[in-house]
C-alpha cells in the first residue's frame, strides 16, 4: 500500500459505527482491511486504492453509495 505505513487495520472505525447502534444502517467502505470482529456491511481492500488515484478517492461526505452484493456491483452518485 501507498498510503500509508501497511494496509490501516479498520476495527475502530467499524467499532464507533457499532457503538453508535448504525451496523444495520452504515456501510464501511475502504481501501483498508477488517480484522475478524468488524460487524455490519463492510467492503475492504477496495483497489486501486485512494492513494493510487483510485477512485474511492472521489467519494465525499453526502453521497450515495449503493451496494448490491448479489450482483457484486457498487455504484456511486457524486454530488
Amino acid at each position: 500500500p501507498k498510503g500509508g505505513p501497511g494496509m490501516r487495520e479498520m476495527l475502530f472505525p467499524t467499532a464507533s459505527v457499532v457503538g453508535m447502534g448504525l451496523d444495520k444502517d452504515v456501510a464501511l467502505l475502504t481501501d483498508g482491511r477488517f480484522s475478524g470482529a468488524s460487524r455490519g456491511c463492510c467492503l475492504g481492500h477496495i483497489s486501486p486504492e485512494a492513494a493510487e488515484g483510485g477512485n474511492i478517492g472521489l467519494i465525499r461526505d453526502g453521497d450515495i453509495v449503493d451496494i448490491d452484493i448479489p450482483a457484486r456491483t457498487i455504484d456511486v452518485r457524486l454530488s
